[in-house]
C-alpha cells in the first residue's frame, strides 16, 4: 500500500464534506459523481474509518469525518496557495516580449543568443504582433514595433533600434533588363512608402533602363502585390516575383546570404517609419529584460 492516499481522493473528500453532496462536488471538480464516490470509498478504505453517512436526502459527516475534514481542509488550502504562489513566481521570471513578426524572425534571434551568453537559461516568451506606441502593454516586459521617425525623436520612453534606410531589392539572379516585367511588392503596414520613395527619385544621372523602369513605376497608383509583413514580402522577392522596398535593418541578412541584391542605381533614403523598443514598467524590474533592452 502507498504511504499516502492519492491527493485527488483528499480533494474530493474536502469538497464533498464542505458541500455535503457528491453531485455538487463532482460539478465543482469537473468530475463525475461516480468518480467522487469512488475516491471517497478508496479514502475510507485507506483510513479504515467511515467518513460519511449516506442518507436518502444527502450526506452527513461521521465524527471521524468531521475531525478529518477539520484537519485536512486547511492543509489542502495551504498546498493550493503554495502551488499558486510558486506558479506565479515562475511565470514572473519569464521574459515576455511583444515583437513585430519580421523583427523577431530576422533580428531578434541574434540578440537572444547574446542574452543567453550573459544570462544562461533565461526563459523567454515571444508574442508577435503590431502595437500602437501610444498604448503600452500591461503584461510584456519589452515591446518591439515601428512608428514614425518624428514621433520617436520626440519620445523619451521609446528607443530607436536603427536608422533604417529604404532601397529597392530584387532576387539575386534578376538582370536589369528584367525589371520592367516585375511588379512592386509592398508591406501593408508601411503605408505609402513605395509611393513616397518613388516621388523622391530623379531620373537624371541614372542608367537609361533604370530610368525607364522608374518612370513607369511612378505612374502606378499603388503597388500590385501586397503582404502584411516584411518577412513574406522579402521571400516573394527572393523568388523573383517582384521588387521589394528593402528596409536596411531587416533586409541586410538576406543581402548577406545572397538571396537578395540591391538595385545598383537606386538611391537609399531614410525610412519615414523605424523600429523602436519600449522597456515597460514591468521590464524595468526584470533583470533579463533590462539586459536584453541594452543589447537591442
Amino acid at each position: 500500500m502507498n504511504k499516502q492516499p492519492p491527493l485527488q481522493w483528499l480533494r474530493s473528500f474536502v469538497v464533498a464534506a464542505r458541500l455535503l453532496s457528491f453531485t455538487q462536488a463532482a460539478a465543482e471538480l469537473s468530475l463525475t459523481q461516480a468518480a467522487i464516490s469512488k475516491h471517497i470509498k478508496g479514502l475510507e478504505a485507506w483510513l479504515g474509518v467511515q467518513l460519511f453517512i449516506r442518507q436518502a436526502h444527502g450526506l452527513k459527516l461521521t465524527e471521524q469525518g468531521k475531525s478529518y475534514h477539520l484537519s485536512s481542509a486547511p492543509l489542502l488550502s495551504q498546498l493550493d496557495q503554495l502551488t499558486q504562489q510558486f506558479s506565479a513566481r515562475h511565470q514572473n521570471s519569464r521574459l515576455r516580449l511583444r515583437s513585430n513578426i519580421s523583427y523577431s524572425t530576422l533580428i531578434l534571434p541574434v540578440k537572444l543568443a547574446t542574452l543567453q551568453q550573459v544570462l544562461p537559461g533565461a526563459a523567454v516568451d515571444i508574442n508577435n504582433g503590431i502595437y500602437d506606441p501610444g498604448h503600452p502593454s500591461e503584461n510584456a516586459h519589452i515591446e518591439i514595433s515601428y512608428a514614425s521617425r518624428n514621433s520617436l525623436l520626440l519620445s523619451k520612453s521609446l528607443k530607436m533600434l536603427s536608422d533604417d534606410q529604404l532601397f529597392p531589392v530584387v532576387a539575386a539572379n534578376i538582370k536589369t533588363q528584367q525589371l520592367a516585367a516585375l511588379p512592386l511588392l509592398q508591406v501593408v503596414g508601411y503605408s505609402g512608402e513605395w509611393r513616397w520613395w518613388l516621388s523622391q527619385q530623379k531620373t537624371n544621372s541614372r542608367s537609361k533602363r533604370y530610368n525607364e523602369w522608374l518612370r513607369e513605376q511612378q505612374q502606378h497608383d499603388s503597388p500590385p502585390l501586397r503582404s502584411d509583413n516584411s518577412l513574406t514580402t522579402f521571400q516573394l522577392c527572393a523568388q523573383g516575383l517582384g521588387v521589394a522596398l528593402g528596409r536596411s535593418l531587416l533586409v541586410q541578412p538576406l543581402l548577406d546570404n545572397g538571396q537578395l541584391k540591391r538595385l545598383p542605381t537606386a538611391k537609399s533614403l531614410p525610412a519615414p517609419e523605424v523600429f523602436y523598443a519600449r522597456l515597460t514598467e514591468l521590464g524595468a524590474k526584470h533583470p533579463a529584460a533590462t539586459q536584453l533592452f541594452a543589447l537591442l
